[in-house]
């Protein structure tokens, strides 16, 4: 049965950060399946600091959220996240109305012929090592400065805000217009198209090929992989990379599994695919990667 989808007006800006457990009892309404397909009357940027095993649905089509991600969502664009009970999560969620910040975007010197956010579609970013410590930084100081206008809302407060929103989305934009991305599709998607998704999302530890694909579904090995392509942007093999390192960066976050075991635990054949696939999705080694989650999970406790 297709969830109804809900309008959800706000304000001209808001930002916050979340960082819990995805059974917490704030967001039990939220856990995985539960949350109602919804659209904005403002732009929402989500940018992922931790995510392991959470999906975006976007127009109903499921996209694991992975660290080091942009998701970047259009006005009056359905979508969803999809929370898997007892996985944690860190992120910033950004919410903005172009009239709000409109004057001052055009207004900065040497921005305006490329910041035209009135085309902005929906996609997802994967930023390298450097943008998303930049994006982390951006994100983290317009947080302090909307708490500051919330806590006294003078003119000066309101001026900060803007002015820091205004830089934050340059910087996005940027981003937007030169990193790796990931175009969302609009069209619908067949059941049994689902059903291999599903699967996979679920069973992405265990060995598994556009082979078996086939024989379990009923479906050619051309098809699946031209399916994988035209609805999620990328191939079968990457989406299934995407969802195993996401449960990797779970388990690094932890602390309690030793690296060398977790490749397998992924699904990974070995070390050295594991590593070379890491570092490719999330622009940091594992072990860099622990590191820098946990200093991230430290300042943030402190804003």
């Amino acid at each position: 049965m297709q969830n109804k989808i809900k309008y959800e007006p706000l304000d001209n800006v808001s930002i916050s950060f979340d960082d819990t457990f995805a059974d917490d009892e704030r967001i039990i309404p939220q856990l995985r399946g539960a949350e109602h397909n919804h659209y904005h009357n403002v732009f929402e940027i989500i940018l992922s600091v931790e995510s392991s095993k959470n999906i975006v649905c976007l127009d109903d089509v499921p996209y694991p959220i992975l660290t080091n991600q942009m998701i970047l969502i259009a006005p009056n664009s359905n979508h969803r996240i999809d929370y898997e009970p007892a996985s944690r999560y860190m992120r910033y969620v950004l919410h903005f109305s172009l009239p709000y910040v409109d004057s001052l975007l055009k207004t900065l010197d040497g921005t305006a012929p490329v910041l035209d956010f009135s085309n902005f579609e929906t996609r997802i970013i994967t930023l390298n090592n450097k943008e998303f410590s930049n994006a982390c930084a951006l994100f983290a100081n317009l947080l302090k400065c909307y708490r500051l206008f919330n806590r006294a809302n003078t003119s000066v407060n309101e001026l900060s805000l803007r002015l820091n929103l205004a830089n934050t989305l340059v910087s996005i934009h940027k981003f937007y217009s030169t990193s790796r991305t990931q175009d969302i599709k609009h069209s619908s998607t067949d059941s049994q198209f689902k059903d291999i998704v599903t699967y996979l999302n679920e069973n992405f530890t265990q060995q598994i090929t556009l082979e078996m694909l086939s024989s379990k579904f009923f479906m050619s090995k051309p098809y699946i992989s031209h399916k994988f392509r035209d609805v999620t942007g990328v191939t079968f093999i990457e989406y299934l990379h995407y969802l195993r390192i996401a449960e990797s960066q779970r388990l690094l976050s932890g602390g309690n599994v030793d690296v060398s075991r977790i490749y397998e635990m992924c699904g990974f054949n070995n070390t050295q695919h594991f590593y070379r696939t890491f570092k490719k999705l999330v622009g940091m080694s594992p072990g860099a990667y622990s590191k820098i989650a946990h200093v991230l999970r430290e300042d943030n406790g402190n804003l």
